[in-house]
């Protein structure tokens, strides 16, 4: 019984080498019929590898590729966003310089005074008080006090109060406790017109003076200047005088340039 268990162990373990020595035996025959036998079946097997290889390294670089040709494509955007917003801005100062050239054009065509030069208004209602602007030119440009104020070839506004040295006040005839004397236009019939602020002025008159909205008020001794247009007119039935509302002709927000009398 023993004798025959030996015997099973003895052959499990010759097994495999009788295997192993069958394997090599093949592959010698085989070499020695076909020497060309392995040598190809180990190239076939290696060139899908190496394909494979290829394929990869292929695909990973236009995977990177991808983002930087987006990235690019994001800067040269942004580039030429920024080139746009300064073209935008360039226009912008183009149609602002034409609006001013224009504004010249009206103003200097307007004028028929020789005796007057044009300035800049540098400060204006609401920004200055008491109805009052400032414009460029003072001492350095020999202005005087007292000096009268035209807006183009229309309107009387004001006299200068105070000469600086590159720059001078304007009291406008509607500034507070201003009075300044003219005479009806429609009439002639003469009137003392007392300024109220805000580019208001007011008058007194008889009710029997032909005055009536709309009328305009005329600076004597400049010819058509106008100085105020009338508003309304108000009376009582107990008062023998009527009180007369009147506005400046311009609108002072808006106003750029003025002429001043020259010395």
């Amino acid at each position: 019984m023993i004798y025959l268990l030996r015997n099973k162990g003895r052959r499990r373990i010759k097994t495999p080498a009788i295997a192993t020595l069958i394997f090599l035996f093949i592959i010698i025959a085989v070499s020695a019929l076909a020497p060309s036998f392995f040598p190809r079946i180990i190239s076939s097997g290696t060139i899908p590898l190496w394909k494979g290889g290829g394929c990869l390294e292929n695909g990973v670089g236009n995977f990177f590729g991808f983002f930087q040709t987006k990235s690019s494509l994001l800067k040269k955007n942004d580039e030429l966003k920024q080139v746009l917003v300064s073209k935008q801005v360039e226009l912008l100062k183009l149609e602002v310089l034409k609006k001013e050239n224009n504004d010249l054009r009206l103003l200097l065509g307007g004028r028929t005074e020789t005796n007057t030069e044009m300035a800049e208004v540098l400060s204006k209602p609401p920004r200055s008080l008491y109805d009052t602007i400032i414009i460029e030119g003072g001492e350095d440009k020999g202005r005087i006090a007292g000096a009268r104020v035209f807006f183009k070839d229309s309107a009387l506004i004001g006299e200068i109060e105070n000469v600086y040295g590159k720059s001078s006040s304007v009291k406008l005839f509607s500034s507070p406790e201003n009075t300044i004397d003219g005479f009806i236009g429609r009439t002639a019939v003469t009137i003392t017109l007392s300024g109220e602020g805000g580019g208001n002025l007011s008058a007194r008159l008889p009710k029997g003076v032909d005055i009536r909205k709309n009328d305009v008020i005329v600076a004597p001794g400049y010819g058509d200047f106008i100085i105020a247009k009338v508003g309304s007119t108000e009376s009582s039935v107990t008062d023998s005088f009527q009180t007369v509302r009147l506005k400046s002709p311009i609108g002072f927000s808006g106003l750029r340039f003025v002429f001043v009398e020259k010395p």
